[in-house]
């Protein structure tokens, strides 16, 4: 019986449907991999992602509800790692809720990526941005309830959100990672889902992952 969950349906997009995302990304503009080559090489062992949830990205000023690292290890013993860093109950630091802003274009400013390092002295190869709507869609494709949550009741979203990873981290591990259904990416791409991803940075991702399910291993650290 397949698991369904909104931020299950998260990892399924960065995971499973990213062949079909990635593909949509390279027909909405196709010359972007030509005109910028990927500065994380495609081929190496980790890779460091921050994940980020807001509330709508149709917003010129959309308000970040979430933030998590995703560090991915694609060495021969496969690893997903993920760690909350905002909201995070223990030390309620404001200044990435604060200092998240996109820039004319709409890409993530470089200047939120710097103090992402500066506070955790972290290098973060490649971000990912999903809004309410993004995710909504994604929870109906996977049979999901429609999403509903109080940002400001952080606690609950936190364990909401933990919770759901670890039945994401047993669908990873699943055969279902090689068998979802396909999705409809194109129509997300790019009022509801933003990545500085390449096409190749993201192919190469999702194959040395799924080849290797039977030997992933996933751990969740939230904020306590």
């Amino acid at each position: 019986m397949r698991k369904s969950a909104v931020i299950l349906g998260l990892i399924a997009f960065v995971i499973c449907g990213v062949l079909g995302f990635f593909a949509a990304r390279q027909t909405l503009n196709p010359s972007s991999t030509t005109q910028d080559p990927p500065e994380t090489p495609a081929t190496q062992i980790q890779q460091n992602f921050i994940l980020l949830l807001v509330d709508d990205l149709e917003q010129a000023n959309p308000n970040l509800n979430s933030a998590w690292f995703m560090l991915l290890y694609k060495g021969s013993s496969p690893n997903i790692n993920f760690q909350l860093i905002y909201p995070v109950t223990n030390f309620p630091d404001r200044s990435l809720k604060n200092q998240f802003t996109l820039t004319d274009g709409g890409a993530l400013d470089p200047a939120f990526i710097q103090l992402v390092h500066n506070q955790y002295q972290i290098t973060i190869d490649n971000y990912i941005i999903l809004d309410k709507y993004a995710l909504n869609r994604i929870a109906e494709w996977l049979g999901a309830s429609e999403l509903v949550y109080d940002p400001s009741d952080s606690d609950s979203m936190i364990t909401e959100q933990t919770h759901l990873l670890e039945q994401g981290c047993a669908f990873m591990k699943s055969p279902s990672i090689n068998t979802s259904s396909p999705f409809d990416w194109v129509s997300l791409v790019p009022n509801h889902m933003r990545t500085d991803l390449t096409f190749e940075q993201a192919i190469s991702s999702w194959k040395q992952l799924a080849d290797q399910y039977t030997l992933l291993s996933c751990d969740i650290f939230g904020s306590k």
